[in-house]
């Protein structure tokens, strides 16, 4: 079994507003991570539908088998026949997984929740950003719009034939990103992306091709304005470390294999520029 699978399904209200978070690891390397706000459901029917997708990914896939987690004891004894599905509703979906799983060798194992906190992380991502996606649409029909445009750099380099890129970490060290800031009067994104990454990490690079661009909103109270903000990211081959004098912007600058570094951003949006980069890397 080269597939291992964390899954969490989480439900503010119980039942509320739910999202399902899933972690995909191929021989011990993320693979792929699922963040998704499926509606109003009860925590049991979250976890259920996290297990399902999980399933309907395996498919995607040439494996048939894989070894799932979850912090959810009702799941892992209902699936295993320790415990009887009652539930009409929770009975309909244990169903739909079984039949899913009929020609896959499945083994459900229990984890304790502090072993699956990025399964957790991603299921309650999936909640907060239809929220904010809500509290966006409802703004900007009442509210003015303004572009706001950034720009930042995946660093990497080549230490003992693994390849690492660069992270900073922000407020007191509770938010892990990529280098990046706003575009100034004058500049190009290109010459941004260069001048905050050498002002956060003190790092001279290369700059190569974009890697990708995000956009999303947010909402200042203060001036009552919607931004719409986009952020372009673009390769950065490194050139030399502690070439300038970094700003106290960041709290700490720090390298990170690249497995390291989807499990320490806080955003799903940057995991997926360091997802998209790897086939950019030249060595």
């Amino acid at each position: 079994m080269n597939f291992k699978i964390y899954i969490d399904g989480a439900s503010r209200g119980n039942p509320g507003n739910s999202g399902i978070g899933i972690l995909i690891l191929k021989d011990g390397v993320t693979f792929k991570e699922i963040s998704e706000y499926i509606g109003i459901t009860t925590n049991n029917q979250a976890e259920y539908l996290a297990l399902i997708k999980a399933l309907r990914e395996l498919e995607k896939s040439s494996s048939n088998s894989a070894l799932i987690f979850s912090d959810s004891e009702l799941l892992v004894k209902q699936w295993n026949g320790k415990y009887q599905v009652k539930d009409e509703k929770l009975k309909s979906l244990y169903h739909q997984a079984k039949t899913i799983s009929t020609d896959k060798r499945i083994n459900l194992s229990f984890i304790p929740r502090e072993k699956n906190k990025q399964a957790d992380f991603l299921a309650n991502q999936g909640i907060d950003e239809f929220l904010k996606k809500k509290k966006t649409n409802r703004l900007l029909n009442n509210n003015h719009e303004e572009i706001q445009i950034s720009a930042g750099g995946v660093i990497y380099k080549k230490e003992r034939h693994q390849i690492k890129v660069c992270l900073i970490a922000k407020k007191n060290k509770q938010i892990w990103a990529l280098p990046k800031g706003r575009v100034d009067k004058g500049e190009t994104p290109e010459e941004t992306a260069v001048r905050e990454v050498r002002e956060e990490t003190g790092c001279e690079v290369e700059l190569k091709e974009r890697i990708d661009e995000i956009n999303y909103y947010f909402h200042l109270r203060e001036n009552d304005v919607v931004y719409h903000k986009y952020v372009y990211f673009y390769l950065m081959p490194l050139i030399k470390e502690n070439a300038y004098q970094r700003d106290q912007e960041a709290d700490e600058v720090s390298w990170f294999t690249l497995g390291e570094a989807q499990k320490k951003l806080s955003f799903l949006n940057e995991k997926n520029v360091i997802r998209k980069a790897r086939h950019l890397f030249e060595f």
